[in-house]
């Protein structure tokens, strides 16, 4: 994959945010503020104040300017939830993570990332920074502003973003713990993201016009001939001609997953349903036919020596074996989905009992009337004998009185 760069420069923004001053190369890299060194080994700070240091991962605790410098193969800058008026000063830094972003503006906190003039700086991650993968401390970014964050990334200077696990530059969305804005101005800002996008901040880009240089891949266009590009879209990349509008020619971008067809032994390839789903299937297609939701791993199953699989989603996944002749195989209603119970013996599914139930509440509302009909018809009855009685009653009294009228 080539590099994408991207070049952002005079105010270029996401949002209004204001973020740093306007003449950036009054930023040299003599900047003021509590000095940090990152090494392998440790970080040194020259003040402990507003920090709390843990090995080489670094938490910044309250406002202030922090200038970072040195080199560190595994280590992390993380800004703690709801801390406002920080100042992150990127003065010759080379930061890489094994595991989680580089960078992490925890939430509800408002951060101003600027990198030095005359600086290069390169923040690098893993693939193991992918949720995907696992990883339960995998933020998808190496640089990643977490919800409600407000974020200001700029300066004179150079920054460079290898990003391997996912995204290059992730944004959070506005939530109860604050609005959400990512301001990129007055920066030369590389980034390299063959995974996913350089940018993930949809809800900021809108109505801002920011290019990507395309990516070009060996995939030729039947239709003209062109190399075909690489391009993002509503459910990720896919591939595009880049004579468009005169062609119009794509492709889905075919992302080749470890292990093997359980079926025929063919590669397994990633790919996304109409609604942007992923699943996986035969290299092959229909011609073999194997389709699954499960994600394929690179581990073979210590019995049958098949491609094990595990459950898609966050979190750590045990691998598992989905070969039914296999002593290790597990079946699909044990590997964690919801999975709608069939009839047994003879017993109605719940669908089916729902479906009895709510035309047994259809015939009851239907009787309703009737009944109610039955109880007027009653009560006039009861009203009519009432006044029966009270007839019966006016004419005994007045034989009674005309029997009386009589003696006399």
């Amino acid at each position: 994959m080539k590099q994408s760069a991207i070049i952002l420069a005079l105010a270029l923004a996401l949002s209004l945010l204001s973020g740093c001053a306007a003449d950036q190369k009054e930023n040299t890299a003599a900047v003021s503020g509590t000095e940090i060194q990152f090494s392998d080994g440790k970080i040194a700070a020259a003040s402990a104040d507003g920090v709390e240091i843990d090995g080489t991962d670094l938490t910044i605790t309250d406002a202030g300017t922090y200038v970072l410098y040195g080199s560190c193969a595994d280590g992390s800058v993380t800004v703690e939830k709801g801390t406002d008026g920080v100042t992150l000063v990127l003065n010759g830094l080379t930061l890489s993570s094994e595991t989680t972003a580089p960078i992490v503006c925890g939430k509800g906190s408002e951060v101003t990332i600027e990198v030095a003039a005359g600086t290069e700086n390169t923040l690098t991650d893993t693939e193991s920074n992918n949720d995907e993968s696992g990883n339960a401390d995998a933020e998808n970014a190496v640089i990643k502003c977490k919800d409600g964050s407000q974020v200001v990334l700029c300066g004179a200077g150079t920054l460079n973003v290898q990003a391997n696990g996912k995204n290059g530059i992730k944004s959070g969305a506005t939530t109860e713990d604050g609005e959400a804005s990512l301001t990129i101005r007055d920066l030369t800002l590389n980034i390299d993201a063959p995974v996913n996008d350089a940018v993930n901040a949809e809800t900021a880009l809108e109505g801002v016009h920011l290019k990507v240089p395309e990516e070009e891949t060996d995939e030729v266009c039947e239709l003209c001939g062109r190399k075909m590009v690489v391009k993002t879209g509503r459910f990720g990349k896919f591939l595009a001609c880049p004579g468009y509008p005169e062609c119009k020619n794509t492709k889905p971008l075919v992302e080749r997953m470890p292990g093997r067809c359980p079926k025929c032994g063919s590669g397994i390839l990633k790919r996304k349903s109409k609604k942007g789903y992923a699943y996986y299937a035969c290299e092959r297609g229909a011609e073999c036919g194997f389709m699954t939701w499960d994600v394929p791993t690179a581990e073979d199953c210590p019995e049958c020596g098949q491609t094990l699989f595990k459950k898609s989603g966050k979190g750590r996944m045990k691998p598992f074996c989905i070969n039914e002749k296999c002593s290790r195989f597990l079946p699909e209603d044990q590997r964690g989905y919801y999975k709608k119970k069939a009839a047994e013996d003879g017993e109605a599914t719940p669908e089916e009992k729902s479906a009895e139930k709510k035309t047994a509440a259809k015939k009851t509302t239907a009787k309703a009337p009737a009944k109610k009909t039955a109880a007027k018809k009653t009560a006039a009855k009861k009203t009519a004998v009432k006044k029966t009685a009270a007839k019966t009653t006016t004419k005994k009294t007045t034989k009674t009185s005309s029997k009386k009228e009589s003696k006399a």
